[in-house]
């Protein structure tokens, strides 16, 4: 075998020849084979035996290029080779994305050359190549043509909000009209913001009108433009009659026309749209506008807008910034850190969702539909005082959580479960509302005139709660008596609520979402003391305990009429007049006091049932027989089959004494009654009387 090349040195280790490694063949030298030691011969075995020239494995040395490219660089000209194919195939398939960009291609020497070392990187700022790897995640290349997207994308989202803030400013009404009826917006603000949080609304009157001007600049943000809308539309709905005789706004006919266009509008442009509505400003605003939808009696709108409402709540989180608050105000308190560490905007998501948990509770007892919130822990704080003073607004949040027993004690009932699981229900719910009474104490039950507005409401609220607790076991016929603590609860309850109705009602802003609200539960109140003063059998009065029940000479009964009549002029009070009709007739029935032949009747209550009342038949040949349109009370505007006290279906409970009797009906189904469907912004007649 020829010596090698003086630039060729052989491999360490290589036994094999060239030629037996090439055919995959052991290389046997004649030393080996023999079992002889000594030199190794100059070819081996097969190599001799085919007369081949046997030559040994050598190392052969790289050209040296002379440049050292990195890692970085490497995988950069290999992400421009792929984004140089991509665009070569988008062009073949003629959806060109966006306009070319130079540079693609394969990159030059010079640019390898130039390219820094990974060494020359900077530590803080992520590799690009990894970057580009998760802005791929969803399956999109990160080309210039995707970046177009993007700022495609980015522009349309401007070209929807410049649309929205186009239709929303077109309803803003003048600048003298928007002073004008700024008036009368300090009452039911103090009002609203001493029940319920606000966090990008205006708080006052002078903020109303001082952002005036820049709702109408071509900069301002459409949900901006939107809130402010439904707070012009709730002031303008609490205009004297006095008022209302000039058109407030030129643009419009009516006030009932320009609440309607902001409500269109506002539900068009920003309501539906997932990305406006999908903001914590844009949930606060969803929020003021299902409180307007309430006042206006649109029930089956307002349960689907805030199931979404929900929704887009969970998907920005703000569950997780309730969460991240609480955990960090129990580290303040166990005395761990002296201060919460959590960003302002965690704290407005946290106190936002506390509301939105709050209204879902509220609906829940409704509507009888359980609540969607209910695996969350409500509320943020569990102490209803703040510097000193109870908060109304922690108070509400409290009553809040036990609407949600109400609904389950009426779901025990419906289904007809063991009869000590429904009351161990009643009782914790009984239990949580007097340790929230105690918590309160014995003086800020005091009737004072020095209590705010919103006081007098969560109180009011905690006595009709209370009764509506209790409602179901006091209905029931029971012969040895074990629900006496239910019925005589119920009676004290609804004659506390009517007590507390009386002294504020009067106060509340005419036109104001509650006021409906108010109206219907005070109405129930004073219906089921009317029946219960004489509409109980022999064995139910026993079984009380020596309860008397009378209604204090009239005087309750009374108080509560005269404040239906008193408020049954003013903007959204339709209720209140047929309240009025509907409890005169059925006083004089139960107590006899009446000139016609009727011998029963048929009371519904909005979102609860019907009573069914049997009376004596008085004879009055003169008087015709009562027919059913002479109960009916229509209102004018409005839905009037909205209450928060709707019970499902139970067996009928039936009280009879002597040749007076009653039984009451539960509505199996009374979120979807006729009223609830009725969607829309117009008028909704509701009869509370019919014919027997």
């Amino acid at each position: 075998m020829p010596p090698p090349p003086g630039d060729r040195k052989v491999r360490a280790g290589a036994k094999s020849c060239t030629e037996c490694r090439r055919r995959k063949i052991r290389c046997l030298w004649a030393t080996e084979s023999d079992g002889q030691t000594g030199s190794r011969p100059m070819a081996c075995v097969e190599c001799t035996k085919h007369s081949r020239s046997c030559v040994s494995q050598s190392v052969q040395p790289r050209a040296s290029s002379g440049r050292n490219v990195s890692a970085k660089a490497r995988i950069s000209h290999l992400e421009r080779e792929m984004a140089s194919l991509s665009e070569l195939v988008r062009d073949k398939q003629g959806s060109s994305i966006g306009p070319k960009t130079p540079g693609f291609g394969p990159t030059p020497p010079d640019e390898l050359e130039d390219a820094p070392d990974d060494e020359n990187v900077d530590d803080t700022r992520p590799p690009a190549h990894l970057q580009l790897l998760f802005e791929n995640l969803d399956g999109e290349d990160s080309t210039p043509g995707h970046h177009t997207l993007r700022q495609q994308s980015r522009g349309a989202s401007e070209a929807v909000k410049r649309r929205a803030r186009s239709k929303l400013q077109l309803l803003l009404p003048t600048k003298d009209e928007v002073w004008q009826v700024t008036e009368f917006a300090p009452a039911w603000m103090a009002f609203y913001h001493s029940l319920f949080p606000a966090f990008f609304a205006c708080r006052t009157e002078e903020q109303l009108r001082l952002n005036y001007e820049h709702m109408c600049g071509s900069d301002a943000n459409p949900t901006s433009v939107a809130m402010y809308l439904l707070y012009l539309a709730i002031t303008s709905q609490q205009l004297p009659a006095n008022r209302l005789v000039q058109r407030p706004f030129a643009k419009y006919e009516s006030v009932e026309e320009f609440v309607n266009s902001v409500c269109t509008t506002v539900r068009e442009t920003i309501v539906d749209n997932d990305d406006l509505a999908g903001t914590a400003e844009g949930l606060e605003l969803t929020v003021i506008f299902i409180r307007l939808l309430m006042g206006r009696g649109s029930i089956k709108s307002t349960w689907l807008i805030f199931r979404r409402v929900i929704a887009l709540g969970e998907l920005i989180g703000l569950p997780q910034a309730f969460q991240e608050v609480q955990a960090a105000r129990r580290f303040v308190a166990s005395g761990q850190a002296n201060e919460a560490a959590v960003s302002e905007q965690s704290e407005l998501k946290a106190g936002l969702w506390d509301a939105i948990c709050a209204t879902d509770r509220n609906f829940s007892m409704m509507l009888n539909i359980p609540t969607s919130t209910a695996r969350y822990k409500f509320p943020l704080d569990e102490s209803i005082w703040k510097d000193g003073h109870i908060s109304a607004q922690a108070y509400n949040y409290r009553l809040s959580n036990v609407c949600a027993a109400v609904f389950e004690i009426d779901e025990l009932f419906m289904r007809r479960a063991p009869e000590a699981e429904c009351y161990e229900k009643v009782l914790n719910a009984d239990q949580q509302l007097r340790s929230l009474r105690a918590s309160a104490g014995q003086d800020w039950w005091q009737a004072s005139s020095e209590k705010t507005l919103a006081e007098h409401c969560v109180g009011f609220w905690h006595h009709y709660i209370l009764a509506r607790v209790h409602l179901r076991p006091a209905m029931v016929k029971d012969i040895d008596g074990q629900y006496t603590y239910s019925r005589k609860t119920c009676w004290d309850a609804c004659q506390s609520a009517i007590r507390q109705f009386a002294l504020f009602r009067s106060s509340v802003p005419s036109g104001f979402f509650v006021c409906r609200i108010l109206d219907v539960q005070a109405f129930t109140a004073a219906t089921f003391l009317l029946l219960n003063s004489k509409g109980r059998s022999a064995t139910q009065h026993a079984s009380q305990g020596g309860i008397e029940h009378t209604l204090d000479n009239g005087d309750l009964l009374s108080q509560v009429m005269d404040c239906f009549r008193s408020v049954a002029t003013e903007p959204g009070s339709d209720f209140a007049r047929e309240a009025v009709a509907a409890l005169t007739s059925l006083q004089s029935l139960v107590h006899g006091d009446r000139s016609s032949r009727a011998t029963s009747l048929t009371l519904k209550v909005p979102l609860l049932g019907r009573i069914h009342i049997n009376a004596p038949e008085i004879q009055a040949p003169t008087q015709p027989p009562i027919d059913a349109d002479d109960f009916v009370a229509n209102s004018n505007t409005g839905n009037q089959d909205f209450n928060l006290a709707s019970l499902p279906t139970m067996p009928d409970a039936f009280s009879n004494i002597d040749d007076f009797s009653w039984s009451f009906e539960f509505d199996s189904n009374p979120y979807w009654s006729q009223g609830l469907t009725t969607d829309n912004f117009g008028t909704a007649n509701e009869t509370l009387w019919m014919g027997g």
